[in-house]
């Protein structure tokens, strides 16, 4: 426990020799931080590299794919007319494929932090009223659900 009293965890799991609980067990806050950071470098995670996640719903599925691959072949276009180091991934199914009765596909771009910036900054005001599709974007999630 983290009051004066103390106490026990008892943590069930199929990797328990996993860094995160080997380092939660010495109570070695910092020594977690560090190899998360360093294990964040390579492939580049956040906060080593940023990420937006784009997502496109609509009321039919198909709708939702279709405008979704148009937003990504969109920002293919803008990423190589720029000549950005940004790496593009999808569109794909979100993992929560429908909320509220929409459909959800999004696409993935990586890159650096300041780049992606750019792409933000260009892109919300474009991609604004895209028919009947919705399409949010996401800088540095803190979930890709």
């Amino acid at each position: 426990g983290r009051g004066p009293k103390g106490g026990k965890v008892l943590v069930q799991t199929r990797s328990p020799d996993h860094p995160a609980l080997r380092f939660a067990a010495q109570h070695d806050t910092e020594g977690f931080l560090a190899h998360e950071a360093e294990e964040r470098k390579s492939p580049p995670y956040p906060p080593e590299t940023g990420l937006l996640n784009v997502v496109v719903s609509a009321e039919r599925e198909e709708k939702a794919a279709e405008e979704a691959a148009g937003v990504a072949e969109w920002l293919e276009k803008l990423i190589d007319s720029q000549g950005l180091a940004l790496l593009l991934l999808g569109p794909a199914p979100c993992p929560l494929t429908r909320i509220k009765a929409r459909w959800r596909w999004h696409v993935l771009v990586k890159g650096p932090v300041e780049e992606i910036g750019r792409v933000v900054r260009y892109a919300a005001p474009r991609l604004e009223g895209r028919g009947k599709a919705r399409v949010v974007l996401d800088r540095d999630p803190v979930s890709l659900l």
